[in-house]
């Protein structure tokens, strides 16, 4: 088994963005020759043109690229599956109905695990199109933008149910 996933939060990536700035740099940060890396295509209810794109975008690059459709499930033991990944790639949409999608087929269970011990922060965090946040062993370790001005940003709840945003920081990736 890789050891823990590394989580990259992307609000964008090899669906929309005209570059490949996110996905490289998610690639060149988990420090492997060929991770690999795993779709979790939630958030269109496991499109095949959604998950074609990945492979198409994915496929030709120094990883091992996999995905994990749950409407149409054909893994069995979902903890092995996402435990043996180096990288697991969110696709994005609406957390609340996708925690509720994850669920129903037990990979809350595994994110809860993963919580536990120490690979994900519990809370929020809301990720801006074309922005990019890395979390390595539970921790923020960085964050990076395509687009000027675009960022992560840490969501809570105060006791007294005030929202509080922060935004951090991003580091701007150039073309080479």
């Amino acid at each position: 088994m890789a050891g823990a996933p590394t989580l990259a939060l992307l609000g964008g990536g090899f669906s929309d963005d005209p570059d490949t700035l996110l996905d490289d740099f998610v690639l060149d940060t988990v420090g492997r020759a060929r991770p690999k890396v795993c779709f979790l295509p939630t958030a269109s209810g496991d499109a095949p043109a959604y998950i074609e794109g990945f492979h198409t975008a994915f496929g030709a690059r120094d990883c091992e690229p996999s995905h994990l459709e749950l409407f149409r499930r054909t893994v069995t033991d979902l903890r092995a599956f996402v435990l043996a990944q180096d990288i697991v790639y969110v696709g994005g949409g609406n957390t609340a109905n996708m925690l509720a999608v994850w669920r129903v087929h037990g990979l809350d269970a595994i994110l809860r695990e993963a919580y536990a011990s120490g690979v994900l922060l519990p809370g929020g965090w809301a990720v801006e199109d074309g922005a990019a946040g890395l979390f390595t062993d539970g921790r923020l370790v960085d964050v990076v933008t395509r687009k000027p001005g675009a960022t992560l940003r840490r969501v809570s709840v105060g006791a007294d149910g005030a929202v509080a945003e922060v935004a951090r920081e991003a580091r701007v990736l150039r073309t080479p």
